[in-house]
Parts: C-alpha cells; sequence; structure tokens
C-alpha cells in the first residue's frame, strides 16, 4: 500500500451516519443520510 490513510465510521448526535477519510492530509466527509 501507498500513502497514509484512516477511515472512521460514526454516527452523529443528530442520528445520521457519517463516514470519514484522510488521506495524504486531504480529507473527505461524507454523509450518509
Amino acid at each position: 500500500m501507498e500513502g497514509k490513510g484512516w477511515i472512521s465510521y460514526v454516527l452523529d448526535r443528530d442520528g445520521k451516519h457519517r463516514l470519514e477519510g484522510r488521506k495524504e492530509g486531504w480529507m473527505d466527509t461524507v454523509c450518509l443520510e
């Protein structure tokens, strides 16, 4: 594998699922309804 990265799956206070991922210094957040 190349580069460093991590991904986490969390549940917001509002009850919405949020998928957060970070790779090479960039962060992308995807909110799943």
